[in-house]
């Protein structure tokens, strides 16, 4: 009876040996498809276009990795002492606002600005600047509140005025019908009711909120990315992600090699058509 149980007990061996190796290799696929998975679900990165401030340059950077620019161009076509404060993809339009009151769409690739109109005379110091379906809108700590006709530059509405006079709304971000907007005095994110001039605080950002700031919703991820200084007296950008559901903003770090570029506009960037 000894030879057959040592065939039976064979068997059961080389059986039980392929069946470990059909596991191991279901491990490997498993842990193979986990890689592929979780580099999937981090592929939420997208490119971020930045403009400098006071410098009519923008440059664009990764969402995931703000360190590196990708691309950086100077804005040229401008009209005379024309500073730009502010930049906004509508679709894959890149408009800009000029503190001289002039609305301009701007080539992302080239950096050629082309007028569109002048508006009039823009008051404040820091400007918030948003493009949607609605129009452009401006805001600022001067608590002027325009909308400007996307194909004409011309004024559709400049009433009401934020209130109260202490607002110091300089950055707006629009998500749906919903505008939010930043307080950098007060250092809080909260909806701000263009219609009636009003804002409501939704939660402090967690620091000190920097006036030279660039604001943006993703349309793609649901995304809300800030750049500012890390605090209001600092020299050197950080890109933040912001939970819009309580204002707390999220360091995700240094935008380029840091050095005093601070930024006064930020915008997801949309390719143009028929380009990736």
């Amino acid at each position: 009876m000894r030879g057959p149980k040592k065939q039976k007990n064979k068997k059961n061996i080389i059986m039980n040996l392929k069946n470990i190796r059909k596991t191991a290799k279901a491990g490997v696929v498993a842990v193979a498809l986990g890689v592929a998975i979780t580099a999937g679900s981090s592929a939420k990165a997208e490119t971020l276009t930045a403009l400098v401030y006071l410098g009519n340059q923008i440059f664009t950077i990764n969402s995931s990795a703000p360190g590196t620019i990708l691309t950086s161009v100077g804005v040229s076509g401008l009209q005379s002492a024309d500073i730009l404060v502010g930049i906004d993809y509508l679709g894959s339009t890149l408009y800009a606002v000029g503190s001289a009151g002039n609305l301009y769409t701007v080539n992302g690739t080239t950096g050629v600005a082309s007028l569109i109109n002048h508006f009039g005379p823009l008051n404040g110091l820091y400007f918030g600047m948003d493009a949607s379906a609605a129009g452009i809108r401006i805001v600022s700590d001067a608590d002027i509140n325009l909308l400007l006709n996307a194909s004409t530059g011309a004024i559709i509405s400049s009433t009401p005025t934020l209130t109260p006079t202490t607002l110091n709304i300089d950055a707006i971000a629009t998500s749906g019908s919903t505008t939010y907007a930043v307080d950098s005095i007060a250092n809080t994110l909260g909806i701000l009711n263009t219609a009636t001039g009003t804002f409501a605080t939704t939660g402090s950002m967690g620091y000190d909120v920097s006036g030279k700031n660039g604001f943006d919703i993703s349309t793609a991820t649901g995304i809300a990315y800030f750049a500012s200084a890390v605090s209001s007296s600092g020299v050197d950008p950080n890109l933040y992600t912001v939970n819009l559901a309580t204002g707390f903003a999220s360091l995700v770090g240094i935008i380029g090699p840091g050095q005093g570029t601070l930024i006064a506009g930020l915008t997801v960037t949309v390719p143009e058509p028929g380009t990736t």
